[in-house]
């Protein structure tokens, strides 16, 4: 990514790992401007990385060694939609 604010990199990161994430990705890192990321990592599931032949670290290693960033797993609040109630429409 290039150009990125780190709120920017911190849903990429999200979207791209969501299976070895599982998890919101937040940005808490109180960084201000853009920048630009490079990150190189194997996925956990061994049929992922077996087909993409990938060989790297983990997510959370590569994140550590290659950008100096670190995940940690904490407790939040989420906004949620509840749909409690559904009908068909009337014809007007």
């Amino acid at each position: 990514m290039k150009g990125c604010t780190t709120g920017d990199f911190a849903s990429a990161l999200a979207a791209h790992a969501s299976s070895d994430l599982n998890r919101n990705v937040i940005d808490q890192t109180g960084l201000a401007g853009r920048y630009d990321f490079a990150l190189y990592w194997s996925p956990e599931d061994p049929a992922i990385a077996e087909k993409l032949n990938s060989t790297g670290p983990t997510i959370f290693s590569a994140l550590q060694q290659q950008l100096g960033l670190k995940l940690k797993l904490t407790k939040g609040t989420l906004d949620t939609i509840v749909i409690d109630h559904v009908e068909m429409p009337s014809e007007n």
